[in-house]
């Protein structure tokens, strides 16, 4: 099992995953703790697509150096630079989720990131009626 932490924007009263914020990202996002595969496989699409701008630019003039300079070095780099992003592209996602105003509600254990999040919000409804 892994362990999955649950942000959600405080501004969305509703919770709902599909809806965005002014930032484009979801009211709720879930992200895995520990080492990104898709960042090491996939890192600078990886890093576009969850809004790791800075992050992404810089892996991308990284590639474009290895078209450049077709040298083993400059290879390696590369090949280091995708194992970083492995390490500390979901800790990037959290900082960046928190600097948008993004809240850490709770760390749930699953198998997926689909399974915390249903998970999340069955514990939301149960607490919501137990309330009412």
């Amino acid at each position: 099992m892994k362990i999955f932490d649950i942000y959600r924007h405080p501004g969305n009263k509703g919770g709902t995953r599909g809806r965005t914020t002014f930032w484009g990202a979801r009211e709720i996002e879930v992200v895995k703790k520990g080492f990104s595969w898709p960042g090491l496989f996939f890192n600078v699409w990886w890093a576009f697509a969850k809004r790791l701008y800075p992050q992404a630019a810089a892996l991308a003039v990284v590639y474009v150096t290895v078209i450049v300079w077709d040298n083993t070095q400059v290879s390696i780099a590369a090949i280091a630079a995708a194992s970083f992003v492995g390490v500390q592209g979901n800790a990037w996602r959290r900082s960046e989720l928190s600097r948008h105003g993004f809240q850490l509600e709770e760390s749930i254990e699953a198998e997926a990131d689909g399974q915390a999040l249903g998970r999340y919000l069955a514990h939301r409804r149960s607490a919501s009626v137990t309330q009412a």
